[in-house]
């Protein structure tokens, strides 16, 4: 999953942000201003135990293995939007060949 995030006021100052392998996504598709931070271990098997096939791991395998999934959450004023993935990676937009 690609997060294409731009400086509004200055629109050359522009990155994305690269989350994989993604096993959950819920929010808007499209935000502004949103405050970035990685939820708790408690949020994170909350949200995980959402994914079916996440239901045959224990939570301490959810937590303690090296590629863990790690919950992403922007907090907007009325909204939270919220990717539980193995991690991400940010890079300049003239890195990536979308074909």
């Amino acid at each position: 999953m690609y997060l294409w995030v731009v400086n509004t006021e200055n629109t050359d100052d522009r990155f994305f942000l690269i989350f994989s392998p993604v096993q959950y996504f819920s929010g808007q598709m499209r935000w502004q201003g949103a405050n970035f931070s990685q939820a708790s271990n408690d949020t994170m098997l909350t949200i995980a135990r959402k994914v079916d096939h996440l239901n045959r791991y224990s939570d301490d395998e959810l937590i303690e293995n090296p590629k863990r999934l790690k919950l992403y959450e922007f907090e907007l004023p009325h909204d939270t939007i919220q990717i539980l993935a193995g991690g991400f990676t940010q890079t300049n937009s003239s890195d990536i060949d979308f074909k």
